[in-house]
């Protein structure tokens, strides 16, 4: 068993920022929602969660797409919560 760390780019909040809503472990288990782990074996308060963006992007008008998408989905989910873009390590 190894120590995978990785990086994700998110939109969305923290974790606690989401602690009222009632589904919000139900659409991680789901897959609903993504979520970056900051350290190995770390508490799910400490976790980013939201929207992941995908890595390769080819240009400006291609990236404010997906932004404007995640952003839509993301508030759709979270009942108007905004987000924002997070740079996460991942370690798992």
């Amino acid at each position: 068993m190894g120590i995978s760390i990785s990086a994700k780019l998110i939109f969305g909040v923290e974790y606690e920022e989401l602690s009222e809503l009632e589904n919000l472990d139900e659409m991680l288990d789901d897959g609903d929602l993504d979520y970056a782990s900051p350290h190995y074996d770390s508490d799910r308060c400490e976790w980013r969660v939201g929207i992941q963006l995908p890595y390769k992007i080819s240009g400006e008008e291609e990236m404010v797409s997906f932004i404007r998408k995640a952003k839509r989905e993301f508030e759709r989910l979270t009942n108007g919560i905004s987000g924002r873009i997070i740079v996460s390590p991942n370690v798992m």
